[in-house]
């Protein structure tokens, strides 16, 4: 029998800088210590155990990976017992953010079914709705979102920010002591890294040792999410590519704006004047805490959390927030936009993955602009 420790996020709680440490220290934390972070590509996907959450769900629910990696749940499994048997390891970690907010009762059900031979403590880090709002903004966007910030939509009727709705489902099935719950501000001034193995009772782990892992997310500036706001209009969401049997397209055009924002920022072609934080007022930002008061007040008297890190902190933004760019400014955008992608493509013999289908969106776009 293993310790398995599973970190379920939550998304937008330094997920992504985590798995990329686990995953660069993995040969270190097997052979110096004996803990298994598995990286095969069975089960690990972009240094995450993403392939393992899919197995768990729908199709249609799997943006997050490529069609190819999702696997069946037993196949998957079973992987992985065979791996914690031939290797011997008394702990093992797992990390996958969409563990928390798209497993339902059933699917936590069913993984404990499967991990039924080990003991299983669940780690889920948690952070203010209005900062998830803004973080989540900048990743929705960049896997092709047509929403701005949904202010209204933002509730606790809604898992990904509801840490509550979380946390006991995952404590109906595998109990309360099972599952610890921290703050991602206070793990973030102790540093992330160091938090996650004291929780996972491994503070007998040398970082001093581990390879260190730069910023690995790089949050996107207010008219860099303009940009991506309205290139996402004229570009196939995940719902649109899983209907019409395309997922391709769907991932596709995640590249087009990976690579599009990094053209943009090597040519400095785009102001960074204002931070995404301008995309909230200090007032919508009090609203949002005030819809989730009684889930924070649960928190820190259930965990113990320090209740600053819930406060509505509204001297630390701006009391207006800039809300939308004038049809020039946003023509002006454009035009950097179509220079940058052509500069590009006559650069390149291959033009790399980029679809001229998707370069005629965006110039279709280009040309509604105009019209304004």
């Amino acid at each position: 029998m293993a310790q398995v420790l599973l970190h379920i996020g939550s998304e937008k709680t330094g997920t992504t800088y985590l798995q990329h440490t686990l995953h660069a220290n993995a040969n270190l934390l097997r052979k110096r210590y004996g803990v298994l972070y598995p990286t095969d590509s069975l089960l690990c996907a972009q240094r995450a155990h993403h392939p393992i959450a899919a197995a768990f769900l729908s199709s249609d629910r799997c943006d997050f990976i490529s069609p190819s990696s999702k696997q069946p749940v037993a196949l998957m499994m079973e992987h992985l017992n065979r791996l914690i048997d031939r290797t011997r390891s008394d702990c093992v970690l797992l990390s996958a953010e969409h563990m928390s907010s798209r497993f339902d009762l059933a699917a936590i059900y069913e993984l404990a079914g499967h991990l039924s031979a080990h003991s299983v403590q669940v780690i889920l880090y948690v952070r203010r709705q209005d900062e998830m709002a803004l973080s989540a903004l900048s990743t929705d966007l960049c896997c092709g979102s047509r929403d701005w910030i949904p202010i209204d939509r933002i509730s606790p009727d809604v898992r990904r920010f509801n840490p509550l709705q979380v946390v006991e489902d995952w404590q109906a099935v595998f109990g309360r002591d099972a599952v610890t719950v921290r703050s991602y501000a206070s793990a973030c001034r102790s540093g992330l890294a160091a938090d996650f193995l004291h929780c996972a009772g491994l503070e007998h782990v040398d970082l001093s040792e581990f390879e260190s892992v730069g910023r690995i997310n790089q949050r996107i500036s207010l008219y860099e999410a303009r940009i991506l706001h309205g290139i996402n209009q004229c570009l196939p969401t995940w719902r649109e590519a899983v209907r019409t049997g395309t997922p391709d397209a769907y991932h596709e055009a995640n590249q087009l704006r990976r690579s599009l924002l990094a053209w943009l920022r090597s040519d400095n072609a785009v102001s960074n004047e204002f931070a995404l934080e301008s995309a909230l007022t200090s007032h919508e930002r009090a609203t949002l805490m005030q819809r989730f008061a009684h889930i924070n007040n649960w928190l820190v008297d259930s965990y113990g959390l320090e209740a600053p890190d819930f406060d509505m902190r509204l001297n630390e933004t701006s009391s207006s927030a800039v809300k939308a760019l004038k049809p020039e400014e946003e023509c002006m955008l454009m035009a950097q936009v179509l220079r940058v992608i052509s500069q590009r493509l006559m650069q390149s013999e291959s033009h790399g993955s980029i679809s001229w289908g998707a370069v005629r969106k965006i110039g279709a776009w280009s040309k509604r602009l105009g019209a304004h």
